[in-house]
């Protein structure tokens, strides 16, 4: 996983977690640990996500848009258009 996209994935178990301990539920309160526990026990997995870099900055893509742009510029410096 990409740093940003692990701390957004933490952010929202945590967010998760908080509200359903707040709301009472106790079958999404452990299911959200579960979901953490799985990716904190799990560090040595290949990540499961690929990302596309950037040709042109070297920076992997942040997004949908980002990779359809960096494919489009490839793309259209491959074919000189």
């Amino acid at each position: 996983m990409l740093k940003l996209e692990a701390l957004a994935f933490f952010d929202k178990a945590a967010d998760d977690v908080v509200g359903s301990f707040n709301g009472g539920d106790t079958k999404q309160f452990f299911k959200g640990i579960n979901d953490v526990l799985k990716i904190a026990n799990n560090k040595s997995a290949a990540p499961k996500c690929l990302r596309v870099i950037d040709s042109d900055t070297g920076l992997p893509s942040q997004g949908v848009v980002q990779e359809k742009q960096a494919f489009r510029n490839h793309f259209s410096n491959l074919m000189r258009g």
